[in-house]
C-alpha cells in the first residue's frame, strides 16, 4: 500500500490502521468514544520498540498543535542512543491535549517497556496535563522540564520586558518626566 504525496488517495485511514494492525498488532492501539469514532490512534514500528528497550532511561514527549488535516494534536515520543542519535519511539494522534488523552497515550507506551527498562527521565514542556499523566503511568520516573521550552519562554519574557521597559522610556520622553 502505498499513499502517493501531494495527491488524494483513495486510502482511507481506517485501511492504514488495519494494515498495520495486521502487520504488528501490539504496536498500534486506537481509543473510541461513545460514538465509536476513532479518537486517539497511538503507533510504533517494532524497530523503535526494540531500540526503546535497549536505550530506556531517558525519553522525551512533545505534542503539537492540531495543524494537521483531521485537526488532531500529534504526540511525538523519542529517545536517544549511547551515540547521542535520536530516535522516535512512538507517536499518538490525541483528539484533544487532555490529562486522559495522554494517560491513554502514555499507557499503550508503557506498554512497549520491558519489564525492568522503565525510563528514569522523562521530558516535556510544561503541560500539566501531561505531566499529570506522567506522574500516574511512570510514578518512579523523574519529569522535567525541556531546555529548548525554557530558553524560548525566556527569551519571549526577556523581549516582552525589553518591550515594556522601552514604552515607558517613551512615555517618559513624551511627557517630560524625570526621575532625581
Amino acid at each position: 500500500m502505498e499513499v502517493c504525496e501531494g495527491k488524494k488517495s483513495s486510502i482511507r485511514p481506517n485501511d492504514i490502521l488495519a494494515k498495520l494492525r495486521r502487520k504488528e498488532e501490539k504496536n498500534v492501539s486506537t481509543k473510541t468514544g461513545d460514538s465509536d469514532v476513532i479518537g486517539d490512534i497511538f503507533f510504533s514500528h517494532p524497530i523503535a520498540y526494540n531500540m526503546l528497550n535497549l536505550f530506556s532511561y531517558v525519553i522525551q514527549g512533545d505534542c503539537t498543535y492540531k495543524t494537521n488535516f483531521y485537526r488532531l494534536a500529534l504526540l511525538q515520543v523519542a529517545s536517544f542512543t549511547c551515540t547521542g542519535k535520536n530516535f522516535t519511539i512512538a507517536y499518538a494522534f490525541l483528539e484533544n491535549e487532555k490529562e486522559d488523552n495522554y494517560l491513554s497515550a502514555l499507557n499503550q507506551l508503557h506498554n512497549l517497556f520491558q519489564a525492568n527498562s522503565l525510563p528514569i527521565v522523562i521530558y516535556a514542556d510544561r503541560d500539566y496535563d501531561f505531566m499529570n499523566a506522567v506522574e500516574k503511568v511512570f510514578p518512579e520516573s523523574k519529569h522535567h522540564l525541556c531546555r529548548r521550552h525554557i530558553e524560548v519562554n525566556y527569551a519571549i519574557s526577556t523581549l516582552n520586558v525589553a518591550a515594556w521597559m522601552n514604552r515607558c522610556q517613551e512615555i517618559e520622553d513624551e511627557y517630560g518626566i524625570s526621575y532625581p
